[in-house]
């Protein structure tokens, strides 16, 4: 298995790829320095990703080559997330400078639309794994929005600072989040139908970005408890969380498993 996330390192600000025990780390460095927010295709031969030199959304082969813009928006585009059956990314959008929705695209760059009820996006969002809904965050909690305009519901209340980084678990039953209460960042996770809300973290560091393993049993995450900027794995209950990038002194955050186990 293998987790992309962001890092500084000496081959530059970008995106790298490790190995789940943070053994091997191999920079992507084809995509360009500024290479952010990553994600993988559901069979993990191909990356999404944002571009910080313009804000667009970006494709590539998996080992950084080839990449190919997909997105030419006025306004900015960001946190891309493909679609359960490989056929859309779906990315938060501010062409209108007053409100950011998310929006999708086909990965031939084509059908551009906006997905119904993701007026008023703050944070991030991810696919329901049978590609029906979006779980989504506003400015007071989490959303769950279908795709065909059906409805919006709400998962969470949060009138402190927020309910952000929703990742639905690969086997469908709970979304871990992080959550800010009085200005205290802890990973939370939720039954996906609103029941059984479990703090995983302590909340004495700064803990967000939470992304499970292809079997639902682990969730990485990027933490500051040791001080720095790192990336850690836990088990999904939050117990034995392991450091996976202590050696190195700069910022390692945005972890995102590979959607898929495969021989590395």
């Amino acid at each position: 298995m293998a987790i992309m996330f962001e890092s500084n390192r000496p081959d530059g600000v970008g995106l790298y790829l490790m190995s789940a025990d943070g053994r091997r780390v191999m920079s992507l460095v084809q995509l360009g320095l500024g290479a952010r927010t990553g994600d993988w295709s559901p069979d993990g031969h191909r990356i999404v990703f944002m571009k910080f030199s313009d804000f667009q959304i970006w494709l590539a082969n998996a080992d950084g080559s080839d990449p190919v813009q997909l997105t030419h928006s006025p306004g900015g585009s960001q946190e891309p997330k493909w679609s359960p059956d490989g056929t859309t990314i779906s990315y938060m959008n501010n062409d209108d400078p007053f409100d950011v929705v998310i929006k999708a695209v086909n990965i031939d760059g084509s059908g551009v639309r906006r997905l119904p009820n993701t007026s008023g996006t703050y944070g991030s969002h991810d696919w329901s794994p049978d590609g029906r809904s979006i779980v989504f965050s506003k400015a007071t909690g989490l959303f769950v929005a279908d795709i065909a305009g059906a409805g919006l519901v709400r998962l969470t209340t949060n009138t402190s600072c927020g309910d952000l980084q929703p990742a639905w678990s690969p086997d469908g039953t709970k979304v871990a989040f992080a959550s800010c209460v009085d200005n205290k960042v802890a990973i939370y996770v939720i039954g996906a139908d609103g029941s059984n809300l479990t703090r995983l973290t302590s909340g004495l560091s700064i803990d967000y970005g939470p992304t499970w393993s292809p079997d639902s049993r682990k969730i990485a995450l990027q933490s500051e408890g040791a001080g720095n900027l790192d990336v850690w794995v836990m088990d999904a209950d939050g117990s034995h969380a392991v450091n996976l990038t202590a050696s190195n002194p700069n910022f390692d955050r945005a972890p995102k498993w590979k959607s898929v186990l495969v021989a590395e």
